[in-house]
């Protein structure tokens, strides 16, 4: 590792980045001279030598995040938030690794990868259904996600598949150490659990969680092209997706799954297991179809990562519509902050504008709802009573990302 490097990656960091229990904030390590990131490279070269990890780096926060409306633990997901000394360490190592990442990683496969996109997971899978359709020919598209995934991975196989990949051996043991020692808080609010000690699972907010997550789906994709290679499968972190010909060869690839989740503590989840069929004769025939003792679910469309796939039936409104009425609501509260139009865009930019546009990029919301979250922007970033110094056009081309004039 550079001194230098790691001080560049430090000023870089966020300054509103959320600070672990070791009390660092970015602020105020992004305060210290060149000469303390030289200080800290040492520490951290000696403890990828073999020492062990300081009792500060070992207490680790965790932030419960929801996904949705409901509050159980299978409904959200936590979130690790490391020392901002660990962190640039584990952003340093991971593009570091880059070339061997390459050694392993599968044309099939989209999580991290460099200039991938989510289109690259459901455009080939769309774009195969409308083929076939349009060839009249029989296709089932299998969309899998995985219950409680970073939860569920074992370390003795994460760690066992990077050793066998090739993978730096100082590295793996300073991980390794790094997981066995730590301590989990759960942060709900501004409570947090007693320290927990973990037998399984990955920190999800550590950027090496993605190479640990790809290498045990790596198996996967391995595992269903030798059962069948006329399938083709493909991955995006956990999300997995599955082009087959035949209700025989779907059985055959539920079958291998239930055998890999058995071997690698992973399990499907059944009520997010969605099939789409491109003739009639298999949807009656996937009514017959169980995975864990449950029917799966059959739909003519369904959402894959951030898109729609279908067999033609339009999705309705309502989704996109009521994301865009979020930030319509974000968008009210903003416009009375008594900030300068620059910060308010800020703002808007961070907030409404992601919740508005990000995971939506297939779906378009109702006229009506456009109409709305347009004449909430417009007030937010011009308060009523000021008048417009500039086209509003092109102060959403200079002002809020997600935006163009």
């Amino acid at each position: 590792m550079n001194g230098d490097t790691y001080f560049d990656d430090l000023q870089a960091t966020l300054d509103n980045r959320a600070t672990s229990l070791d009390s660092w904030r970015t602020v105020e390590a992004k305060a210290l001279p060149r000469k303390f990131s030289h200080r800290v490279i040492k520490i951290l070269t000696i403890i990828e030598a073999g020492a062990p990890w300081l009792d500060s780096f070992l207490h680790l926060p965790q932030s419960f995040c929801r996904k949705n409306c409901k509050v159980t633990p299978l409904d959200g997901r936590l979130l690790t938030v490391q020392s901002i000394w660990q962190a640039i360490w584990t952003k340093n190592r991971y593009r570091d690794l880059s070339g061997w990442r390459q050694s392993w990683y599968l044309d099939e496969m989209s999580g991290a990868k460099k200039g991938g996109m989510i289109q690259d997971v459901y455009w080939h899978t769309q774009l195969a259904l409308e083929y076939t359709q349009m060839m009249d020919q029989d296709l089932i598209a299998l969309l899998l996600d995985r219950l409680k995934c970073f939860d569920r991975m074992l370390c003795s196989i994460v760690f066992g598949l990077q050793m066998r990949m090739g993978g730096p051996c100082t590295i793996i043991r300073a991980r390794r150490d790094w997981y066995s020692r730590s301590l989990m808080y759960i942060k709900l609010r501004n409570a947090f659990s007693r320290p927990l000690d973990h037998k399984n699972g990955i920190y999800q907010g550590c950027t090496f969680s993605c190479d640990d997550t790809n290498l045990v789906m790596r198996v996967w994709l391995l595992r269903r092209k030798h059962v069948d290679n006329t399938s083709i499968s493909r991955t995006l972190m956990d999300d997995s997706s599955s082009l087959i010909g035949s209700i025989a060869l779907v059985k055959l690839a539920l079958k291998e799954d239930a055998a890999f989740d058995k071997a690698s503590g992973q399990h499907i989840s059944p009520e997010k297991t969605v099939a789409i069929a491109t003739k009639e004769h298999l949807l009656d025939e996937l009514a017959e179809v169980k995975i864990y003792n449950r029917a799966i679910d059959i739909r003519d469309s369904a959402r894959l990562v951030g898109g729609v796939v279908s067999t033609g039936a339009q999705p309705t409104c309502g989704l996109q519509d009521a994301r865009v009425h979020d930030a319509v609501d974000l968008l009210q509260r903003i416009q009375w902050i008594p900030f300068s139009m620059g910060q308010r865009a800020e703002v808007v930019s961070m907030q409404a504008a992601a919740k508005a546009t990000v995971g939506l990029e297939q779906l378009s919301p109702s006229a009506e709802a456009a109409r709305s979250y347009m004449g909430a922007l417009k007030k937010a970033l011009i308060q009523p009573g000021n008048r417009a110094w500039v086209a509003f056009p092109l102060v959403l081309a200079l002002l809020v990302k997600g935006h163009t004039a």
